[in-house]
């Protein structure tokens, strides 16, 4: 099969919107979960959102201006 072909069989298939996170999962605006496989070097540095990491995070945004 030809990568172009390939392209258009995931160009129109539906997506679910990420609408929060939680420990190692997500879940879409529908409620339904999902597991967290992808976003590895981001929850590894930072995690989901955490109120301390919240907090920082908006600290050093607004001193920085």
């Amino acid at each position: 099969m030809a990568d172009s072909a390939r392209l258009k069989q995931h160009v129109h298939r539906h997506y679910p919107t990420v609408d929060r996170g939680h420990g190692v999962f997500l879940y879409d605006t529908d409620g339904k979960r999902y597991l967290d496989g992808f976003a590895g070097p981001m929850t590894v540095s930072i995690g989901h959102p955490w109120c301390a990491t919240d907090r920082v995070a908006g600290h050093h945004a607004r001193a920085a201006g």
